[in-house]
């Protein structure tokens, strides 16, 4: 159960939300709400307009949190909790009534959360996800308790039984339509589409996946038969959303085509089963994936981490240090060291990257990056110290044999004195000799301490990079109370999305 005692969490940024407006009226004599009603006496406050019909604390409520596009958001059965999901990767559950605080966030998906359904007793909460994955969570404590793998690109749709066996349906851009048991580890049934899936639902009965996508044709599979038993076809772009009726005999389409209609599914229908069509939902040009909803009470799909602390600032002092090094070598004119720096920061670029962006793939690579970064530095300090063969007198190792330049820290170490020596039979053409004395620190210790600096930090960020891609391969899930359980504290986003919780109402 969640806890309703928690912790006081750190202090939070303040949210303007939109107060309740009265509107009174000074009554006259005579005057009243309207007839067979008690008249109100003169000179008594009488509210103005109708009586509002709705428990929110104001008509429009604002819902910030989320540091990305809000995707899809879904209210609970009991109507008294909102979940909301988007590009941020976590679920945020709301109270619907009061100040509409986040009181949860639940955390597991290494990509983008394209969809949310409750189960019918509102016990499970179902997301579909662009990891390739859907997972199970326990509404009420928040734990994942089941996550289903299978499928092998983004997962676009899923979609709970109504009624029996808690099985669930999901779509795929791999162009399947799978069926799945939530008490086995694999999909017990798999339907190959033509085309990517951007929809599913169940019939009524739980005996048939009904599936939209790219092709424009909506798709009922049999689970009995195993196969294909009909397709409806009507829209002329991709089918984005699909929602059964709560009876169960109509369905409901939403489609790029800038159309919604209403299918008769029920066994015996007419062949044409296309019964209404509605226009005025508009896509745009980002073809943003738009969801149906058959029912009141349900968000459609609207336009709208475990991460290491300080994770920023890691790759920035990185990147400091990376660029101190490359200016250096430059003024010196050690070519070889500079080829070397720059390939460093375009390494440390991929893993800021990488990290912001959750790409596993990159960390790895600036991971692999890192080892021939401490080799490299390695030989640095063996070529400045004189270990073994190496000589300092070797300069075409440092400049490709283009010059006759040594480090910029041989003439501005701290404490060096440097003294010309004029008409030296040792200078070369267009060259000239200087003496340097009273240096507190010799230049090749400069350099081998620079290049040990190099390391400790690769090291640590080969650590850093190996445990990022770990938890972003492995999707470690967590569930996190405001202020309570997390042990870094709630950091408030610096971009949010936002939602708004307005009454519908409609005319009996």
């Amino acid at each position: 159960m969640i806890e309703q005692q928690k912790r006081k969490g750190p202090e939070l940024p303040l949210v303007p939300v939109k107060r309740q407006r009265h509107e009174l009226l000074l009554g006259a004599a005579g005057s009243g709400p309207g007839a067979g009603q008690q008249q109100a006496a003169p000179g008594a406050l009488l509210q103005a307009g109708p009586p509002r019909c709705s428990s929110l604390q104001a008509p429009i409520m604002l819902l910030s949190g989320h540091e990305g596009e809000v995707y899809c958001c879904k209210f609970h059965p009991n109507g008294s909790t909102l979940a909301s999901a988007g590009f941020d990767r976590l679920i945020l559950l709301w109270n619907v009534y009061g100040d509409c605080d986040n009181y949860a966030t639940l955390k597991g998906h290494s990509g983008a959360v394209m969809e949310l359904h409750y189960n019918t007793d509102g016990s499970m909460l179902f997301s579909a996800s662009t990891d390739k994955t859907v997972a199970v969570w326990d509404s009420e404590t928040g734990e994942r308790v089941k996550r289903l793998k299978g499928h092998t690109s983004f997962v676009n749709s899923c979609y709970p039984a109504r009624r029996g066996p808690q099985l669930v349906c999901t779509g795929s851009d791999d162009g399947t339509v799978k069926l799945w048991d939530i008490r086995k580890k694999a999909a017990i049934q798999t339907f190959q589409n033509t085309y990517q899936v951007l929809a599913v639902t169940f019939n009524d009965t739980s005996d048939q996946i009904i599936s939209g996508g790219i092709d424009n044709d909506i798709k009922v599979w049999d689970l009995r038969q195993n196969k294909l038993t009909y397709t409806m076809r009507g829209h002329a772009d991709s089918v984005t959303g699909l929602s059964l009726s709560s009876e169960g005999s109509y369905l409901l389409s939403n489609a790029m085509d800038n159309t919604v209609r209403v299918w008769d599914v029920r066994p015996f229908a007419p062949k044409e089963r296309c019964v209404k069509i509605f226009q005025g939902n508009v896509h745009n040009f980002e073809k943003t994936i738009i969801s149906a909803n058959a029912e009141v009470g349900s968000s459609p799909y609207s336009p709208v981490e475990i991460l290491v602390p300080s994770r920023y600032s890691i790759d920035i002092n990185w990147k400091v240090a990376a660029l101190e090094r490359q200016i250096f070598d430059f003024l010196g004119y050690q070519w070889a060291p500079i080829l070397a720096n720059f390939l460093h920061i375009m390494a440390v670029i991929l893993g800021i990257f990488g990290t912001v962006q959750y790409r596993s793939r990159y960390l790895i690579l600036y991971a692999a990056w890192l080892v021939l970064w401490v080799g490299w530095n390695a030989f640095i300090i063996c070529f400045y110290l004189e270990v073994g063969q190496l000589s300092q007198d070797r300069d075409f190792i440092m400049t490709f044999n283009t010059s006759l330049h040594r480090s910029w820290w041989m003439e501005n170490g701290p404490g060096c004195l440097v003294t010309p020596v004029l008409n030296s039979r040792l200078a070369l053409e267009d060259h000239h000799v200087i003496s340097v004395t009273g240096c507190l620190l010799d230049y090749p210790y400069i350099e081998a301490l620079s290049s040990a600096l190099q390391i400790f930090l690769a090291l640590f960020g080969f650590v850093f990079a190996c445990y990022v891609s770990k938890v972003f391969l492995e999707e470690e899930d967590s569930f996190d109370f405001i202020g309570g359980f997390d042990s870094y504290g709630y950091q408030a986003p610096q971009k949010t999305s936002h939602l708004q919780l307005q009454p519908l109402y409609t005319s009996g």
